[in-house]
């Protein structure tokens, strides 16, 4: 019952989080070119950073349309626990590019950086969760499964 109540919660996020970025498509899309902008900033004076950025910011229609669909499809799989690992997996997939990308504390100062690194640590116990889920499977008719295939002890009567 636990896994299924984890299993739902954190599905819910990547679910309601990705009909979200839909129904808002435009702000996240300049959500994500700001995000590249700033990056660009940070590692100023890399001529491959760059074109790089520049190149994903150029992208980023794409970029929001892959990230949606890996969530919406990863939390649906995740929600229903079929597939679950493939599920996870797109949903590590999309979480730790964003941890990483959305959240730079290490590049700031003063109150921005506290606020970053509350978010970072939020997205980071998500990522967690990920992990978590993705190493014990999908719980409890799994471990049933186990626990009825090993061997039975008998008592001796003999002794």
């Amino acid at each position: 019952m636990i896994g299924f109540i984890a299993r739902v919660c954190i599905s819910l996020f990547f679910v309601i989080s990705s009909l979200s970025q839909i129904f808002d498509w435009q702000s996240y899309e300049h959500e994500i070119t700001m995000t590249l902008v700033d990056w660009q900033a940070y590692l100023d004076g890399t001529a491959w950073a760059s074109n790089a950025m520049r190149f994903l910011m150029g992208h980023a229609p794409i970029l929001l349309g892959v990230s949606i669909f890996l969530q919406l499809l990863g939390g649906v799989l995740v929600l229903f626990g079929w597939r679950m690992r493939i599920g996870l997996f797109f949903l590590i997939l999309t979480n730790f590019p964003e941890l990483m990308l959305t959240h730079p504390f290490w590049l700031l100062d003063g109150a921005q950086r506290d606020q970053e690194l509350m978010l970072f640590l939020q997205h980071l116990a998500i990522f967690g969760g990920l992990l978590a889920l993705f190493s014990f499977g999908r719980g409890t008719m799994r471990q049933r499964r186990q626990v009825m295939a090993m061997p039975s002890f008998k008592v001796r009567e003999d002794l």
